[in-house]
């Protein structure tokens, strides 16, 4: 796929399976998003994986938007 198709057909999702990803597939996810760019090639990035979905839960009534 060519950068201009991926960008005309990107897309977000914002409907969730309730399915459990592996391990080895959220590293390798984590891995690819280390790729991406940032503003003024800041490279600040943090990524927290949550596997609980209490803890989940508990930090969608915490957080503020």
């Amino acid at each position: 796929m060519d950068t201009l198709t991926a960008i005309k057909t990107r897309r977000s999702i914002r409907n969730y399976k309730n399915e459990i990803l592996n391990t080895n597939l959220i590293s390798e996810i984590i891995e690819y998003g280390l790729y991406a760019p940032s503003a003024h090639n800041q490279q600040a990035r943090k990524y927290y994986i949550i596997s609980k979905k209490e803890d989940s839960e508990f930090l969608a009534e915490t957080m503020e938007y």
